[in-house]
């Protein structure tokens, strides 16, 4: 249910923001993303889990859509605990780092429907 719920606020929120993306927003997910690809060449879990949740936390930031924000934030405990137990169960952590790469690869080349269909991937 938890998948179920993260998808729906975070293809929501992608698609209020999606034309008026900046490059500063560019930037900060590239922060998060370098972040993420030294936590996962450390197969630190923990960074991992925190930077994934930082990447998704931040599109419903842009969204400026307090009600969405409100309800994922309610779910940010056990969206943390979720990804640490797939984690677990992913063969290779770095791939969790190549599908957040080309999401924002997607952000950036204007594609909402790439964007949506890789968003809709990477929530399991």
């Amino acid at each position: 249910m938890i998948s179920a719920i993260r998808r729906t606020l975070d293809i929501d929120a992608l698609r209020q923001i999606f034309d008026d993306l900046t490059p500063a927003d560019f930037q900060h997910w590239e922060r998060v993303l370098e972040q993420m690809r030294l936590a996962c060449l450390n197969k630190d879990l923990q960074a991992i889990a925190e930077m994934d949740i930082a990447f998704h936390h931040y599109l419903l930031v842009c969204a400026k859509e307090p009600d969405l924000l409100v309800i994922w934030e309610m779910l940010a405990g056990r969206i943390q605990s979720h990804f640490l137990q797939t984690q677990q169960q992913c063969p290779s952590v770095m791939e969790i780092y190549e599908e957040h790469h080309a999401l924002l690869e997607a952000f950036r080349t204007k594609s909402l429907t790439e964007a949506v269909r890789l968003l809709k991937k990477s929530i399991h």
